[in-house]
């Protein structure tokens, strides 16, 4: 069970950031949502997927105060600090805009990272298709094998959901950034928390060489998010012809 706590006001960052600290070693799933990362104010909300727990956060409205209020507790960290902590591993699908979009506010460098969209890519190199899949397909296919009904579920829903919110889908973005969130905006939100862990729980499975080689694809793609020359909405983005995709 996925629990999804609202924390759009900033008064309760500083109590999660003691409950991510107070736990070193465990993982932190990144996800996003907004009317498009290469706008101004184009991400509505954070999401920080943290041991089965969804806390939604407030770009929009604080900006870069979010991400440099501290904790409550010593020694004091901010959630720029964990962001930029190699040791913490920080899990996402696609991780370049959202890495490219907190350097380019927030002059944040995301570190530790594990782009499952890599993993994907990787596992399917083969593939006559040449795009990229997104969440969805990979989702369903990270087993190898047919995805359970309850997965295959969450998939539908997410797919209506991204209709429903997502304006280049025909949607519309604005009940993100509407306060306070509706139960629709939290269970949207909800649906990267159960799918990630899902396709994390593929990975951890594959062999020890191909987890290394991911690992450092998923390095590769942060540099490349953050270069000079990236473009959020390059067509070529959606090609899996990249060097660090391709089998060394």
């Amino acid at each position: 069970m996925v629990v999804i706590t609202d924390l759009t006001d900033i008064k309760y960052v500083p109590h999660l950031l003691d409950h991510i600290c107070s736990h070193p070693n465990e993982l932190l799933y990144l996800s996003a949502k907004g009317r498009g990362f290469d706008q101004p104010g184009g991400v509505a909300l954070l999401q920080l997927i943290f041991l089965d727990q969804v806390f939604v956060l407030d770009p929009y409205a604080y900006g870069k105060k979010l991400f440099e209020t501290e904790s409550s507790t010593e020694p004091c960290q901010t959630l720029s600090c964990i962001l930029q902590d190699p040791g913490r591993l920080k899990v996402g699908f696609d991780v370049r805009s959202l890495c490219n979009y907190l350097h380019q506010h927030f002059n944040i460098t995301l570190q530790g990272v594990l782009d499952l969209q890599v993993y994907d890519a990787r596992r399917h190199i083969q593939d006559e298709s040449p795009f990229l899949a997104g969440l969805n397909t990979a989702v369903l296919r990270s087993h190898g094998r047919s995805a359970p009904k309850w997965i295959q579920k969450k998939v539908t829903e997410r797919s209506y959901k991204g209709r429903r919110f997502v304006d280049q889908k025909g949607g519309s973005s604005a009940s993100l950034y509407a306060r306070p969130l509706t139960r629709s905006v939290l269970f949207y939100c909800s649906l990267d928390a159960i799918l990630l862990p899902y396709m994390m729980s593929a990975f951890v499975l594959a062999p020890e060489t191909m987890r290394e080689e991911v690992l450092r694809a998923s390095g590769l793609r942060v540099l490349d998010a953050l270069s000079a020359g990236f473009s959020v909405n390059a067509p070529e983005r959606k090609l899996k012809e990249d060097g660090y995709l391709l089998p060394s």
